[in-house]
Parts: C-alpha cells; sequence; structure tokens
C-alpha cells in the first residue's frame, strides 16, 4: 500500500487563498452576462446568426465553480491526513496510507464526482435488475445462475440494463464508483451471467429465440473488463482487488482470470466457455 504525506494545516487554508480570485471571477461572470445581454438587445441586424448571450457568462461561472469545489476538495484531503494520519516527527507533516485516506476525500473535479456517482447509479440498477431476475447481488451462488429462461423478460431486461452499463466503462471515475459499490459479490454475480448469456448464445436449441443477444465477448465482458482494468488502481478498490485474488474457489478463480484478460482493445478474452462452467 502506498504512503502520502501532507502538511493538514496547509491543504485546509488552501479555500482562503482563493478566495479573492473566485470572488473576481463570480464578478466577471455577471459583467460578461450583463454585457452580452446589452449586445444582443441592441445589436439588431448586426447580431451573427447563432449568437449565444449566455455562454461567455455561463463558461466564467464554470470556471468559480470549478475553482470553489477544488478549494473545498483540498480541504478535505487536509481534514483526511489530520483525522487518519499521523505526525511521528511533531511537524505538521502527517503521513498515511492512500487505501485509507482515499475514501475519505472524493474526486478532485465536478466532472470525476459526477462520473463516479454515475457509476454507483448504474451498480444500483444493475444491483435491481439481478434481484428482479432472482440473483443475490450479496452472495454469489453459482446454483442460481442458470434459473432464466431465454423468453423470460427479466432475462432480457438484465442484458439490456447490463449492457448500458457497459458503454459507460471506459471512464476510469465511472467504472471505480461502479465496482466500489457493487462489491466482490455482485461482481462475482455478474461474471457468472455473463457466462450464462455465452452459452445460452452459442448452444441455442432449434426454437430458440436468442437473436438479441449479441456477442457477450464484445458486448459485455469486454466493456466491464476494460473497465475494471482502466480503475484497477484507484485506492477505492484496495479491498475489492484483495477480496477478488484472495480465493481457492474454482469459479472464483475463473472470475478473476475473466477480469484479469486484458483490455478489450490490446487483448481478446481467453477461456470463454462454450457453456458455464461444470461445478454449476
Amino acid at each position: 500500500m502506498t504512503t502520502s504525506s501532507a502538511e493538514p494545516a496547509r491543504l485546509r487554508r488552501y479555500p482562503d487563498d482563493l478566495t479573492a480570485a473566485d470572488s473576481e471571477l463570480a464578478t466577471l461572470a455577471t459583467d460578461l452576462n450583463t454585457a452580452m445581454d446589452d449586445f444582443a438587445a441592441a445589436a439588431g441586424a448586426f447580431k451573427p446568426a447563432g449568437f449565444d448571450a449566455g455562454w461567455a457568462g455561463h463558461f466564467v461561472q464554470n470556471l468559480h465553480d470549478e475553482s470553489v469545489y477544488l478549494g473545498q476538495w483540498v480541504k478535505s484531503v487536509g481534514d483526511g491526513f489530520a483525522a487518519v494520519g499521523t505526525d511521528a516527527n511533531g511537524d505538521g507533516v502527517f503521513d498515511v496510507e492512500d487505501g485509507v485516506l482515499a475514501p475519505l476525500v472524493g474526486e478532485p473535479t465536478r466532472a470525476e464526482a459526477q462520473e463516479e456517482a454515475d457509476g454507483r447509479a448504474a451498480a444500483a440498477r444493475v444491483r435491481a435488475a439481478l434481484i428482479a431476475a432472482g440473483y443475490d447481488p450479496d452472495h454469489f451462488d453459482p446454483a442460481t445462475i442458470r434459473l432464466l429462461m431465454n423468453d423470460d423478460e427479466r432475462f432480457r431486461a438484465l442484458y439490456t440494463e447490463l449492457t448500458g452499463t457497459g458503454d459507460r466503462m471506459w471512464n476510469e471515475d465511472f467504472a471505480a464508483g461502479f465496482y466500489d459499490s457493487l462489491g466482490v459479490e455482485g461482481t462475482h454475480t455478474l461474471l457468472g451471467v455473463f457466462d450464462l448469456y455465452a452459452s445460452r448464445r452459442l448452444n441455442a436449441g432449434l426454437f430458440d429465440d436468442v437473436s438479441w443477444i449479441g456477442d457477450p465477448r464484445t458486448e459485455l465482458l469486454g466493456p466491464f473488463v476494460d473497465g475494471w482494468a482502466r480503475a484497477t488502481d484507484s485506492p477505492d478498490l484496495s479491498d475489492e482487488r484483495a477480496a477478488m485474488l484472495r480465493t481457492e474457489d474454482p469459479v472464483d478463480q475463473r472470475h478473476l482470470a475473466l477480469l484479469m484478460s486484458g483490455n478489450r482493445g490490446t487483448t481478446t478474452p481467453h477461456g470463454w466457455p462454450t457453456e458455464p462452467s461444470a461445478s454449476w
């Protein structure tokens, strides 16, 4: 586990250091809005087509809001160091393990914070879809994986939810929020369901309609493995990584192998079964 050092007192003062600049940005945003509105009202035929009177003011206001958010984030880092760090030398410099600090500070930009929140919301929807389909995302049970029939509307609804979530897995903050919220048991359940979709698609009977199932390697496994790879350095997932590695169960080991099969852009996942594990 990596360790970081900082002076909490200096970090906590950072928002105060930004007060004057933030005030100037807020004033500039207001002045720009007034000036652009006056121009739009008086320009007549000289107003350019598509002129957006609010764009400049909104841009500066966004800079202001981002600066205020950053100031509070830096302060939260200082608070985190003071709360869980140690000052071994008594010089005001605190040391703390990154994995302990990370849950206390969140993301450094509003955009990253929103992506993480979206990932957690997506995990909640996936959990709900798993539960509706008869699976328990808090306790992976391989015996339940085969329960759904191909024509069960819950089977299709779950697939739709999963593919929609996979479309966002390219963003590491989204992926980190998703996996941190879904948890280890939920991730095992997710991978078990991926195996089921692969089996149903490859072993469909003559009268089974599975035309709505795309290639699970690219529609499901690829995006979610890519997301795991992108988020794997996140301190938020330290517990999940440790738990995924700490297993002697053959099904869990298979899931770990799938997660570690690489970025979909550089590596083709290996060992995709023609049917779920025989141990199921």
